[in-house]
């Protein structure tokens, strides 16, 4: 009877230190999957962020041609 009684005491922290691991792992599961996503998210940001850069540099080098090129007409024209 002991024995038994030592066996099921037994399987029973068998089973709490099962159900631990198992909501210890699904916890650091959602810890990871949360922080997956504020890294996408933080990537996508920074993906927008450079699309913006890029419009900027193509705006500004339009105005440093045109700038050169009046520059050029006008020594032209000064000649």
């Amino acid at each position: 009877k002991e024995d038994l009684e030592k066996g099921i005491e037994e399987d029973d922290d068998n089973d709490f230190d099962g159900n631990f691991q198992l909501k210890e792992q699904r916890r650091q599961q959602q810890t990871r999957s949360r922080e997956i996503e504020e890294i996408v998210a933080a990537t996508n940001d920074l993906a927008a962020l450079f699309k913006e850069l890029s419009v900027l540099v193509i705006e500004q080098g339009t105005i440093l041609d045109r700038i050169d090129y009046n520059i050029e007409d006008s020594l032209q024209h000064a000649k």
